[in-house]
């Protein structure tokens, strides 16, 4: 299952603090893109 299709039946996604700090270490590109994903999926 995608994470599109597990929100969708129900589940909760949680990341752990780890998970949206080492976003940052990417270039701000990355990084924006990586938290755009997210918010797509309505995860943050």
């Amino acid at each position: 299952m995608t994470i599109k299709e597990l929100i969708e039946n129900g589940y909760r996604v949680i990341l752990d603090t780890n998970v949206l700090l080492n976003i940052y270490r990417y270039s701000p590109e990355f990084s924006e893109f990586a938290l755009e994903c997210l918010k797509a999926v309505k995860i943050i």
